[in-house]
């Protein structure tokens, strides 16, 4: 079967744009949500499933799922608002599906060059009345 995705929000900041997490996903921020992160990022590189000891339960994404992992001052699953969900779905159908793809067939950059890939799981799931705003924590790391 196809392996499990894991989606977060993350609110570790009071306005963040794409890639401001970077730093949080090293553990070098000076914060405990950037502690957490890394470890959860070690045991998903490791793994495939970021959950551990010590560290609130993240659960894989399941179509129709409304819930996504909150990565910010609290940390844990948490409901994705309709607001969130049009705007992933917006995403997803407008830049992932169409420009993307057509992009990637000419050989041409995307414009934003830290696009991340499209996951099929999450694109099919907000195709319907359920999705999540949020971001597919990555491919599995093989050794």
């Amino acid at each position: 079967g196809a392996a499990p995705v894991f989606l977060y929000s993350f609110e570790g900041l009071r306005r963040s744009e794409h890639g401001d997490d970077i730093t949080f996903w090293r553990g070098i921020a000076p914060v405990l949500v950037a502690t957490k992160m890394a470890e959860y990022l070690a045991h998903f590189a490791a793994s495939g499933d970021p959950n551990g000891p010590d560290l609130p339960e993240w659960s894989a994404h399941l179509p129709g799922s409304a819930s996504v992992m909150g990565l910010g001052p609290r940390i844990g699953m948490r409901a994705v608002d309709d607001e969130d969900r049009e705007r992933h779905a917006f995403l997803v159908r407008e830049y992932f599906s169409k420009r993307l793809p057509s992009e990637l067939r000419r050989g041409e950059p995307s414009s934003d060059s830290a696009a991340p890939s499209v996951c099929p799981a999450l694109a099919a799931d907000v195709d319907g009345e359920a999705g999540a705003a949020a971001t597919p924590l990555g491919k599995r790391v093989r050794r």
